[in-house]
């Protein structure tokens, strides 16, 4: 009897582990769908970094209530930094060819990259390379309308 309570007890045990991994298995798959899920090419970037996104539409507010609305199939961070160049904090003024950069030398106003940066929409990476461009070029005329931004 002894040997048969030890052998149930190890039984039992295993199978308890073996069931413990399987949760644990289903309970990732059921993460890795929540976070697949998207509507019409476009996906929540709360999972992401923000100025290491890429594919996506981003706003620029500057102190002074004036924004900009962009699209970027590159790295954020990159595109911000065209931007906002390194020479604009160390007060060099040069001639600049772009609406952010332009502003904030026309008024003097200063601007903190991960504060002065939103994303507004990120588009889904697994779709093909063409319609990520296209749903890109859409949303950011959409955006441009609907936000009103003036720069």
């Amino acid at each position: 009897m002894v040997s048969v309570r030890n052998t149930t007890t190890t039984t039992t045990t295993t199978t308890t582990t073996t069931t413990t991994t399987t949760n644990n298995n289903n309970n990732n798959n059921n993460n890795n769908n929540n976070n697949n899920n998207n509507h019409n090419g476009l996906i929540s970037s709360e999972n992401k970094p923000r100025l290491t996104t890429s594919f996506c539409i981003y706003q620029f507010n500057c102190s002074c209530g004036a924004s900009y609305i962009g699209r970027c199939s590159r790295n954020l961070y990159i595109r911000a930094r065209e931007h906002l160049p390194v020479w604009l904090s160390k007060g060099v003024v040069k001639t600049v060819n772009r609406s952010i950069l332009d502003h904030l030398v026309q008024t003097g106003h200063t601007a903190n990259m991960e504060q002065s940066f939103a994303i507004i929409h990120r588009v889904n990476i697994s779709l093909p390379n063409s319609v990520r461009l296209r749903i890109l070029q859409t949303a950011e005329a959409i955006a441009i309308r609907i936000k009103k931004a003036e720069l």
